[in-house]
């Protein structure tokens, strides 16, 4: 006699599932009330992400004014040098408004001029922020380095 377990794929087999887990990750789930399994972050609710905008357009504006050439973030990098201000409209542990330091193409990404200038200019973004009442802390997202996250901006 084999003294290995017999294996099944009878789903009935299956240990019990956790009755703490979320159902929407659970493979044997009834969705047949139209719910959709989600995986990973999802989108802002409305109100949220139109507060997220808002934020991000008062700090294109204050930058402005401050003398920065400030607009919002293009995937497709522009001829143009400047802030870039991005709106991360989800629910994970990097959404939220991010500012990237553009430099003019000529000179390259890979240039040790564009990294130097980067670093300085996020300090430089920093500093102004909060001198104009905004909470902004050099990020930590290793998918954007250099950015800049504005937590909240000053009261109106």
């Amino acid at each position: 006699m084999d003294p290995r377990p017999e294996l099944t794929t009878d789903p009935s087999a299956d240990p019990p599932a956790d009755p703490h887990a979320d159902p929407r990750l659970d493979p044997h789930a009834d969705l047949t009330d139209g719910s959709v399994p989600t995986l990973g972050p999802r989108r802002l609710d409305p109100p949220a992400a139109a507060s997220l905008l808002r934020l991000a357009a008062r700090v294109e504006r204050d930058l402005l004014a401050a003398g920065l050439n400030a607009k919002p973030y293009e995937v497709t990098p522009s001829s143009l040098a400047g802030v870039e201000v991005e709106v991360d409209a989800f629910d994970d542990a990097v959404g939220g408004v991010w500012l990237h330091w553009r430099t003019h193409p000529s000179v390259g990404p890979e240039s040790p001029h564009s990294t130097s200038v980067r670093v300085v200019m996020a300090e430089a973004l920093v500093r102004t922020l909060t001198a104009l009442g905004y909470l902004a802390e050099h990020g930590d997202d290793s998918l954007r380095p250099y950015a800049v996250r504005v937590a909240s901006g000053p009261e109106e």
